[in-house]
């Protein structure tokens, strides 16, 4: 809080104490109030002006730059930039730093508006130290940054001045500029830098949340993580209506490392009670079109932003990105450990990761959703584990996953087990592996749910697998997979079809589905298709999109014809493709060896494997006349080819001198 800046402007505001109707001493009281309001949370300054009182308040925000860790080099400069798309007027601004350099004093560092201004932060500072840790350069510390040592912790004044930046709109692209001035042998990394900003707010004192008072015509407003962290430890508000107004990150770094350990919003109580102890958020929460990302939590079961939604509920238009959300329980989503209520146009993606009951956007479904999708990588050490929804007991309808899956049994890429209910034209692309019964393109195990056209193109491995579904109970209407890209022939319920067969119109429309520009099976307008080169898509997907699943490290990814050639074309890492099939003994004997190079060189290489019994056009391609073949590419060319049996170092040491 600028104290000066403060002070000053109460001298500016126009309040006439000389001409004022107070008594001196009422004068000198008020005064003193002033200046207490103007050290407040909200920094309410209060203007005594003609025709009544004139209300102007601040709000407090972190913003943090993901254009780190940044290397400094020796005798150089190197830049970092921070964009921040909220707008409002800078009251106060603040800048955290977090570097790593062993000699403190040959580093300078200015800060750059988006208009281009420049303020000096310090230049060769601290002699011989070395680091800044949580360093924090304010205006209104009581030391210069000149006159400290490191490693520099805590809060110093800049060398230059940054209540120059007050006034200006925070809205643009911001830039840390970093430059070693003195030795080229030495070098450091920007670890971390934010900007922590006081910004001018329309919010009334005393006002809860963002504003709002929680009615279905006047919301409350969720505008920061203070407020949605606010309203998670506030259960007698569960019942109210809330609108997103802003992007919320919940970066780890912005909260004080803080990784949430139960849902944000209605958690699970009492973890050694298997049924869900809490209570449920049973009020309407609108996204807005907003988003909340980096969702951290690492705790037992029901979680999810919400830990459970109770009947009556509605989120609609939520966006969830790069969640990490990791459960050892029962009943983990991105979005929700289990629904009761309705769930429209909302989306995740990310890890999410626990035992029984574990999906990318809602680990268990009793409630409707609609319009929902996930790309999250999805996987448990249990059962009933889906990309979407882990086990379903209502309705799901106008959805698809697109991520990856990963469990025992009742493995699904849309939903692991389905009890009841209906899944409605949904499809899902994600990839699917089991170990045991019960694992399928679309649904593991599905009970006496009625399933209608819907279509599943992920590869699916492992256990008793089925292109379509594993397990199959209930009735299946009009659905297909395709049995190139699945890797699949047969399937507990649908019809296989080859990847052209699945990528024309009348494939879909002979079965009873609404495209488009036809109205024979309805004027909905549920699909379209781009007609001989894709598969059918949602019509509604356009006005969302989730985030691409993170790229695949530490394992070895299955792949399909029609996965091929983007897993290595459109790597920026070199690629190492396992030509192999499962009645190949020598292939399975290389299994290990692949597995342990893609671990020990992840996120250096991707690893994938094709299964040469269904993919006859890429074994054309690439003259496979033998297996296991192994080829390494790098940019899309072939850098090494080896044939059969091959040590572990041969292939590390080529892998070496590739890198």
């Amino acid at each position: 809080m600028k104290w000066l800046k403060k002070r000053k402007l109460i001298g500016e505001i126009g309040v006439d104490f000389e001409r004022s109707r107070f008594k001196p001493h009422c004068r000198y009281i008020l005064a003193i109030l002033l200046v207490i309001f103007s050290c407040s949370i909200y920094s309410t300054l209060a203007v005594a002006q003609t025709g009544g009182w004139e209300v102007m308040s601040t709000r407090t925000q972190e913003y943090a730059s993901y254009d780190v860790p940044k290397s400094i080099p020796g005798k150089g400069t190197e830049t970092s930039i921070l964009t921040i798309a909220d707008t409002g007027s800078i009251v106060d601004l603040n800048v955290k730093l977090n570097i790593t350099h062993p000699y403190d004093a040959d580093i300078e560092i200015f800060l750059i508006a988006p208009d281009g201004m420049r303020v000096e932060l310090f230049t060769d500072v601290g002699e011989w130290e070395h680091d800044f840790i949580d360093t924090v350069l304010d205006d209104e510390a009581s030391k210069s940054i000149t006159e400290g040592r490191g490693p520099f912790t805590g809060s110093f004044r800049p060398e230059g001045n940054l209540a120059d930046m007050d006034g200006k709109d925070i809205a643009g692209t911001w830039t840390l500029e970093v430059t070693d001035d003195a030795s080229s042998n030495r070098s450091g990394t920007l670890n971390a830098w934010s900007l922590i900003i006081e910004q001018e707010s329309d919010l009334l004192p005393g006002a809860k949340y963002g504003g709002g008072t929680g009615e279905p015509d006047d919301p409350y407003k969720i505008a920061t993580a203070a407020d949605l962290i606010t309203l998670g430890g506030t259960p007698s508000d569960y019942d109210k209506c809330f609108i997103l107004t802003a992007d919320i990150d919940l970066n780890t770094n912005l909260l004080g490392s803080k990784v949430f350990d139960k849902a944000v919003i209605g958690p699970d109580v009492d973890s050694d009670e298997s049924d869900y102890q809490g209570t449920g958020f049973s009020g309407i929460f609108d996204g807005n079109g907003h988003t909340i990302s980096h969702l951290t939590i690492t705790g037992e079961g029901y979680l999810g932003l919400f830990g459970q939604l109770a009947s009556g509920s509605q989120v609609i238009n939520m966006g969830l990105i790069d969640v990490n959300v990791i459960g050892s329980g029962s009943y983990v989503g991105g979005l929700a450990g289990e629904n009761f209520g309705s769930i429209t146009m909302s989306y995740s993606g990310g890890v999410v990761e626990g035992d029984i009951g574990v999906g990318g956007l809602v680990g268990s479904n009793a409630g409707s959703m609609t319009q929902c999708c996930s790309s999250s990588v999805v996987n448990g050490t249990g059962w009933w584990i889906g990309g979407l929804v882990g086990v379903n007991y209502d309705s799901i309808a106008t959805s698809y996953s697109i991520g990856r899956v990963g469990a025992t049994n009742s493995v699904g890429g849309l939903v692991g087990f389905s009890d009841n209910g209906t899944v409605l034209d949904c499809y899902s692309t994600s990839a699917v592996r089991g170990t045991s019964i019960g694992v399928g393109g679309l649904v593991g195990y599905n009970g006496s749910t009625n399933v209608i056209h819907c279509y599943s193109t992920g590869a699916v491995s492992g256990g008793s697998p089925g292109g379509l579904m594993g397990i199959n109970h209930g009735d299946v209407t009009g659905c297909f997979w395709d049995t190139q890209a699945s890797g699949q022939t047969g399937s507990a319920g649908g019809t296989g079809k080859t990847t052209t067969q699945m990528r024309r119109a009348s494939t879909f429309q002979n079965a009873g589905w609404d495209f488009e520009d036809e109205m024979a099976n309805g004027t909905e307008d549920i699909w379209w298709i781009d007609e001989g080169k894709d598969y059918p898509k949602l019509c509604w997907e356009s006005t969302i999109a989730p985030p691409p699943p993170p790229p695949p490290t530490g394992e070895v990814i299955d792949l399909t014809e029609a996965t091929f050639h983007q897993f290595v074309f459109d790597s920026d890492i070199p690629v190492l493709v396992d030509f192999w099939a499962p009645w190949c003994p020598p292939c399975l004997m290389m299994a290990p060896v692949i597995e342990e190079i893609a671990e020990e060189y992840a996120g250096k290489i991707r690893v994938g494997r094709l299964n040469t019994d269904y993919s006859p056009n890429i074994i054309r391609d690439y003259d496979i006349m033998y297996i296991p073949t192994f080829i390494l590419f790098k940019n899309g060319q072939i850098r090494q080819m080896w044939i059969g049996v091959t040590p572990k170092d041969d292939l590390t040491d080529k892998i070496d001198a590739l890198l």
